[in-house]
């Protein structure tokens, strides 16, 4: 009887879909080959640890999640520097830009975003202009923001949040720019971006919206001062952006996959190609728990989807199941974003309680009267787990049950 080759497995990306799908590829096939390829200069490293080193409550190395030799232990071919620029689904190869040939029998595109650039004049030449998206981005962020110098964080998510306590606690004078009303505008509820803004008030932060930067004042490749739309002058020694990613769909485009916001996958993270597989940032996945396409960027669901891909790739009948979920401390407090939001899906409806002096706040998301997702802010946010199980248990709430889902210690009262 005639052996079967072993797989080619290659992975384009190795951040944390990429890499989880190469180690759990390993984990059940002993005997396939596997590239996995990196356009960064480093290993697997946790992005989620990024905002505590820009802190220096951690060093950089516990930052540092994989390195070589767990690459070469696992007998797994570690590309770093080096981007595919070719797809060829008929070859079944890809090409990289150093003119190399990797031949595949399944393949995985985990290639994420990247941050959208400041559309101004001065910005691409401005060097105290930063991004917090990868670790080189960290290293710049933490030599430039020195005690008592003022910087601009601009942007309404995650990320500018983020940089905004960091920037504070690194001892910088911070305005916060928000383009909307609110912080996560079209997430929270205005009485939860009230509560987020007395939260950056009492640390010191300037809160300025309805904003955007207008104009760059340079001076040769530093910016030293910032206009605003609304016509006022801040003078500054750096500004850090939050305002948005461009998925890196192009390869998957090129190559003739079907690709909308990110590149179109079932709840089995396939492709229009089969053989082709998108996990982590970049994959618009089917989600069994609203029944219609998602894009969720969480470090949580790149780990699952690259398991999930992983197991698939080898033929097993499984599908991507889980409820993403995002956790993150703000100044004092915490905030928790699981499931879904209004952000990534139509036809949401919500319900939210706020306290303003206990700085707390909740809000649940609901499609068809299902509990799909919400957020939490407050010391305690451990209750998003009572909520996943709502969640999972698909059942159907009227407006009275909405409202006491939003009690402490949620049970489900669903309609029967």
């Amino acid at each position: 009887m005639r052996e079967e080759a072993p797989l080619n497995i290659v992975i384009i990306g190795n951040g944390a879909a990429g890499t989880t799908c190469a180690e759990h590829v390993r984990k059940f096939s002993p005997d396939a080959r596997i590239t996995l390829i990196g356009d960064e200069a480093f290993p697997l490293y946790n992005r989620v640890a990024l905002p505590p080193m820009l802190k220096e409550r951690i060093p950089e190395a516990r930052v540092m999640l994989r390195d070589l030799a767990w690459h070469d232990k696992m007998a797994i071919r570690l590309e770093l520097s080096c981007r595919v620029t070719t797809i060829d689904r008929t070859a079944r190869t890809v090409v990289d830009d150093k003119g190399r040939i990797h031949p595949w029998d399944r393949l995985l595109i985990a290639t994420g975003g990247r941050p959208l650039p400041l559309a101004l004049e001065g910005a691409e030449r401005a060097t105290n202009l930063h991004h917090f998206q990868y670790l080189r981005d960290t290293r710049a962020l933490m030599e430039a923001s020195q005690p008592g110098r003022t910087a601009m964080v601009c942007g309404g998510s995650f990320i500018s949040y983020e940089l905004a306590e960091a920037l504070m606690e690194r001892g910088c004078s911070v305005h916060w720019l928000i383009r909307g009303s609110h912080f996560l505008r079209r997430v929270l509820h205005a009485e939860g971006g009230a509560i987020v803004d007395g939260i950056a008030r009492s640390h010191g932060v300037h809160m300025h919206y309805g904003v955007e930067i207008a104009h760059l004042d340079m001076d040769g490749d530093q910016c030293r001062s910032v206009r605003l739309t609304n016509g006022t002058a801040l003078t500054c020694d750096m500004v850090a952006l939050g305002i948005g990613l461009s998925l890196n769909t192009d390869l998957a485009k090129a190559a003739g996959l079907d690709v909308r916001k990110g590149i179109v996958v079932d709840r089995h993270l396939q492709t229009s190609d089969p053989d082709i597989f998108a996990a982590g940032d970049v994959a618009e996945f089917e989600d069994i728990w609203i029944g219609g396409p998602n894009l969720m960027g969480t470090w949580n669901n790149a780990l699952g989807h690259g398991k999930v891909v992983a197991r698939r790739m080898l033929g097993e009948d499984i599908a991507y199941e889980e409820i993403p979920e995002y956790t993150t401390g703000m100044f004092h407090q915490k905030m928790t974003a699981f499931g879904v939001t209004p952000e990534s899906v139509g036809g949401v409806t919500s319900t939210w309680r706020a306290n303003a002096e206990a700085e707390s706040f909740r809000q649940l998301f609901f499609l068809e009267g299902r509990l799909v997702g919400g957020v939490l802010i407050g010391a305690d946010t451990s209750e998003r787990k009572a909520y996943k199980e709502i969640i999972r248990s698909r059942a159907v709430h009227d407006a009275a049950a909405m409202e006491a889902l939003l009690d402490p210690r949620p049970k489900s009262a669903a309609n029967t």
